[in-house]
């Protein structure tokens, strides 16, 4: 069987190492995986929208159709609770040239709004050529900082895995600023990690026949209700 190209779209190698290990074990049988790295011909990226998923979603289709790949869109987003009905998740890491102006508007809208109650979020987009999207996502909640510490200016990235956001936003049950947690307290909640191992669970059953043999096993059902109604 000619294995399929699994398209990751990140150019960072830390995160796409880290990416591969978590689907690898589900996916490996049936897919290569690549990044954006292993693209040679010229990508060209769609407008973004005003919302995290529909950027994502764009995103991942817009890039498998090009390079005729499943391809696999990520996105970690900060949301205020509760959200308000229609309101989207904000993006904020990519509409700022710096963290510090970034984390400056977020907390500044929290105190204006006297609510510092948020929550984090990591959505997932995998398309494949000919058969549609899948997406995912879960969250964890919290609180943010009343002040963002300048410690942290021209930081990107810690040994525990924390991106972004990590540097305002305090998990609800430990308390801490991600940046704070050790490497075990922050695998409690890796989202990056739920949500991945959810869809490496749910699209092999798009390889190995077992989707489609639940989708028949479900119209069956149906059916049976169907001719019990009617008789």
């Amino acid at each position: 069987m000619t294995k399929k190209k699994f398209l990751i779209a990140t150019k960072d190698n830390e995160k796409f190492e880290k990416y591969v290990k978590i689907l690898e074990p589900t996916l490996g049988k049936y897919v290569n995986f690549i990044s954006l790295n292993d693209i040679k011909t010229e990508i060209k990226y769609p407008k973004l929208a005003s919302n995290a998923m529909s950027d994502v979603l764009k995103q991942s289709m817009d890039l498998s159709k090009q390079t005729g790949c499943i391809c696999m869109v990520d996105e970690m987003n900060l949301f205020e609770i509760p959200l308000t009905p229609g309101e989207y998740i904000e993006r904020y890491l990519a509409t700022f040239k710096t963290k510090e102006e970034c984390f400056d508007i977020i907390l500044k809208k929290a105190k204006k709004n006297n609510n510092y109650r948020y929550g984090m979020g990591f959505e997932v987009v995998i398309t494949i050529p000919n058969s549609g999207f899948s997406m995912y996502q879960d969250n964890v909640i919290g609180t943010l900082v009343k002040k963002y510490d300048s410690k942290y200016s021209g930081v990107e990235k810690l040994e525990n895995g924390v991106y972004g956001f990590g540097f305002i936003f305090v998990e609800e049950k430990s308390n801490k600023p991600l940046t704070e947690m050790t490497t075990a307290e922050y695998a409690k909640i890796d989202l990056a990690n739920k949500v991945l191992k959810r869809a490496g669970k749910d699209i092999v059953g798009k390889f190995d026949g077992t989707a489609q043999k639940k989708m028949e096993e479900k119209t069956v059902k149906i059916k049976s209700k169907l001719r019990k109604s009617t008789d």
